[in-house]
C-alpha cells in the first residue's frame, strides 16, 4: 500500500500504534475495504467501551491497554485480505471476516470488480490487471 494511504490509516484510527506500526502488505485496490472496516471497528469498539463504563467491574478493565483493539498486520494471503488484531469481540470478528470475504471480489491492484485468479500466486484481480499480471 502506498505511503499516503498507510499514513491516512495510522493518523485516523487509534488502534494503529505509531510506536509499533503494523505491517501493511497489500495493494491500494483494497484501501476502501480496509478504510470501511476500520470505521466500523472504531464504532463497534466505541460502543463496547461505552457499555463497559456502565459496569463497575469493567471500569477496571478499561484501564488495561490489552482490551483495546490493536491492529498487528494487514496483508494479502491466498488472494484475499487478512486483518490481524489482538482479541476482538464476536461482532468485530464478524466484520473483519466480511471484509476478508469482500476482498475476493475487488481487484487488489486497482479496486475494480475482480475475482480470484490463479497466476503464479492466487490473486484477486480485475480483467485488466490480470492481463498485466500475466
Amino acid at each position: 500500500m502506498n505511503k499516503e494511504n498507510v499514513e491516512k490509516l495510522i493518523s485516523s484510527f487509534d488502534f494503529f500504534d505509531e510506536d509499533d506500526l503494523p505491517e501493511i502488505s497489500c495493494r491500494d485496490g483494497w484501501f476502501n475495504i480496509i478504510w470501511d472496516l476500520c470505521i466500523d471497528l472504531k464504532e463497534i469498539n466505541r460502543k463496547r467501551i461505552l457499555n463497559m463504563r456502565n459496569d463497575i467491574k469493567a471500569k477496571k478493565l478499561l484501564q488495561n491497554e490489552s482490551i483495546k483493539l490493536k491492529v498487528f498486520q494487514i496483508k494479502e494471503k491466498f488472494g484475499t485480505l487478512r486483518f490481524y488484531t489482538n482479541s476482538v469481540s464476536e461482532e468485530e470478528l464478524k466484520r473483519i471476516r466480511k471484509a476478508e470475504l469482500d476482498s475476493s471480489h475487488v481487484c487488489e491492484f486497482c479496486g475494480k470488480e475482480g475475482k480470484l485468479r490463479k497466476t503464479v500466486w492466487i490473486k484477486t484481480l480485475c480483467d485488466d490487471c490480470y492481463k498485466k499480471f500475466n
